[in-house]
């Protein structure tokens, strides 16, 4: 059974050594489960896969250029999915790599990824998570023109809540400017005020440039939906009282 544990630098270690016993050809030729009878818990898929995608020396990792790009396109046009066949066409770059490039950024499906998302996407996503987990094709196949890696790094962006769409600039917030939330960051310095600048001034410019911690955000929420829940509250009072009263000269006929 293949495993999904982290591999340790032992097994890394180990690994290398027995690559270079029993070589690391593909294929029937190659040794892998021999290879993995060596290292208990691993199997021949798991030896192989942490090779070549991990720890093989000609391995290029880091971001693709703009040759690698059009070669890995030209080679799709020609070849389809056969992702061993282009690898072989993109030297350092391994058939694993080459799929993730190409469905998840270069698939011209993919071109508006990047995209603002709508309330609706966001709901679908929160919902299939809960539902299947982190089975990003799985979801991707819900939201055209998402790829798995930009439903992934959503998802990451959602559950830290940080979502920069949202909208803390609103007037009604019960924080006032002048008030300084937290500690100043040791990168940021208040700009000096001139000589015509009033002290009012300088305390908002010098709060611009203060870090607001997220707890603070937490709180404007909380006191926005407190202010709007009260307001709903006392509406309901009036309606209610209104109802029982009734306007004169009207006789009440109840709710």
């Amino acid at each position: 059974m293949s495993s999904r544990r982290t591999w340790t630098g032992a097994e890394d270690e180990r690994l290398v050594e027995l690559i270079r016993r029993f070589g690391d050809r593909r294929g029937r030729e190659g040794k892998w489960h021999e290879i993995s009878k060596h290292l208990p818990g691993r199997t021949n898929k798991d030896c192989r896969k942490r090779w070549f995608h991990s720890l093989d020396p000609s391995l290029r990792k880091g971001r693709w250029t703009n040759d690698e790009d059009k070669l890995l396109r030209d080679a799709y046009e020609r070849l389809g999915p056969s992702w061993k066949e282009i690898a072989l066409l993109i030297p350092g770059r391994k058939d694993d790599q080459c799929a993730k490039r190409y469905n998840d950024i270069l698939k011209p499906s993919c071109e508006h990824r990047l995209r603002g998302w709508d309330p609706e996407e966001d709901d679908y996503l929160r919902a299939k998570v809960t539902e299947l987990g982190h089975k990003w094709a799985v979801i991707a196949a819900g939201l055209p023109g998402r790829p798995p890696l930009t439903c992934r790094n959503r998802w990451r962006k959602l559950s830290r809540g940080r979502d920069k769409s949202a909208d803390w600039s609103s007037t009604d917030s019960p924080c006032p400017l002048n008030t300084r939330i937290g500690s100043p960051s040791p990168s940021a310095q208040p700009p000096k005020a001139s000589s015509t600048s009033s002290p009012d001034n300088h305390v908002a410019q010098e709060f611009l440039v203060m870090p607001v911690p997220l707890s603070a955000l937490a709180y404007v929420q909380k006191e926005r939906m407190r202010v709007a829940l009260r307001s709903l509250r006392q509406w309901v009072v009036e309606y209610i009282e209104k109802e029982l009263t009734g306007p004169p000269g009207k006789a009440h006929t109840g709710l």
